[in-house]
C-alpha cells in the first residue's frame, strides 16, 4: 500500500511541476526503491531543453536530513566528503546516473536531483523525486517445521525514519490531490464558453394557455 501511495504522489507531483514548462522536460528514475543494509542503489536524471540552459545538477536528499550529495557541473563534479568512498558518477551534465553504495538505513530519505536553469536568473527545478528505503535484515528463530539450515530473516520497517518519510509521502499526496483537483476546475473555468440563456418557451406556452383559458 505504501508503494502505491509514493508511486501515485510522484505522479501527481510531476503533473504539476510541468505545468508552464513546456520547454523543459525533468527525468529521474527510479520512483521508489528498496534495498537492505549493505546493498547499492543508482538514481538516473535527465534535463532536456531548447531555449533554458542548464546550469548545473544537484542531488539532494530532502526529509530527514537534507543535504546535497553531490553537484554535478559542465566541468567538474562536486562530491560531499561523506560520501567520496560510496559514490559513483557515470554520464554528462544533462543525463548521469549516481550509485550510492553500501547503504545504510539512515540513508533512508527522498533524493531528488535539482536542476540549476539560468532564465534569466538562476532557478531550481526538481525531478519527481526517489524514495528510497533501506531495511535492516534481523535474524530470528525459524518456527516450527523450517527445515531450512541457514537462518530465517524477516525486514524491520519500525525505524522512525522510515515510519516519517511513510506519513510525510502520504499527506504530501492528498495535499498534491487537492491542488490537482483546484488547478484542473480553475482550468475548466477558463476554457468553458459563457452561456447564453435562451427564451424559456415552455413557460411562454404555459402563461399563453392559462391566459387563453381564463379569457373564456
Amino acid at each position: 500500500m505504501a508503494v502505491q501511495t509514493v508511486h501515485v504522489l510522484q505522479i501527481l507531483f510531476f503533473l504539476m511541476i510541468s505545468e508552464g514548462q513546456e520547454d523543459i522536460k525533468l527525468f529521474q528514475s527510479p520512483f521508489i526503491k528498496q534495498v537492505k543494509e549493505g546493498e547499492s542503489v543508482s538514481i538516473n536524471c535527465e534535463f532536456s531543453s531548447k531555449q533554458q540552459p542548464l546550469v548545473g545538477v544537484y542531488l539532494r536528499r530532502n526529509l530527514s536530513y537534507p543535504t546535497d550529495l553531490i553537484y554535478v557541473h559542465t566541468q567538474s563534479n562536486t562530491i560531499r566528503d561523506s560520501y567520496i568512498n560510496r559514490t559513483e558518477f557515470k554520464g554528462k551534465v544533462k543525463n548521469f546516473t549516481i550509485t550510492l553504495k553500501n547503504l545504510q538505513e539512515s540513508d533512508t530519505d527522498i533524493y531528488y536531483c535539482v536542476f540549476g536553469i539560468r532564465h534569466p536568473t538562476i532557478s531550481d527545478k526538481y525531478g519527481q523525486g526517489t524514495m528510497l528505503l533501506v531495511s535492516e535484515s534481523t535474524v530470528k528463530s525459524c518456527a516450527d517445521g523450517c527445515v531450512e539450515t541457514g537462518h530465517c530473516k524477516e525486514v524491520s520497517y519500525k525505524d522512525p525514519i522510515v515510519i516519517g518519510v511513510i506519513v510525510s509521502a502520504a499527506v504530501a499526496m492528498l495535499c498534491a490531490i487537492v491542488l490537482l483537483l483546484w488547478r484542473t476546475k480553475k482550468i475548466c473555468r477558463r476554457k468553458q464558453p459563457n452561456r447564453v440563456r435562451a427564451p424559456n418557451s415552455v413557460y411562454e406556452d404555459m402563461n399563453l394557455v392559462r391566459t387563453q383559458s381564463m379569457g373564456r
